[in-house]
């Protein structure tokens, strides 16, 4: 699966081997919390929750501070046709200057995470959103 970042160009190459075998269950947890609509707390992180919603393969989260403050949009794709459309959206629903090409979805899987401006207030939150980040779409794929 290829890891970008819409906001500096940066892709990754993260393959499932990288997500350690006891991370899957808590992340399946927070996936059924957030497909039945609600706010999912982080573990480990207090004030720290996530929601969002599918649409087919796809996938749109968005990690919060204190369910006010938006720090991190992720979309993961396991198919391209709805994949076009979230690549499509991650990219005109924001003010932020994203260096990625909107008219060029990368191929199949895919996690894409758009920074919110709001995470410069949360430092703290950059050393593991990443991880989360790619375990959260390891987590998507895998019940795809």
């Amino acid at each position: 699966m290829q890891h970008i970042t819409l906001n500096t160009g940066h892709i990754r190459q993260s393959p499932k081997h990288e997500v350690a075998d006891d991370i899957m269950p808590i992340m399946q947890e927070l996936l059924a919390t957030v497909l039945a609509g609600g706010h999912a707390a982080m573990p480990g992180f207090e004030g720290i929750t996530i929601n969002g919603a599918a649409q087919g393969h796809c996938l749109l989260a968005t990690v919060w501070d204190r369910a006010e403050v938006p720090l991190v949009t992720v979309g993961v794709a396991a198919e391209p046709e709805c994949g076009a459309e979230l690549w499509q959206m991650l990219h005109a629903y924001t003010e932020q200057h994203l260096v990625t090409d909107q008219a060029e979805q990368p191929p199949v899987p895919w996690c894409a995470a758009r920074m919110e401006i709001s995470s410069i207030a949360r430092p703290d939150t950059v050393s593991w959103l990443g991880d989360f980040e790619r375990c959260l779409a390891w987590a998507w794929l895998e019940r795809q």
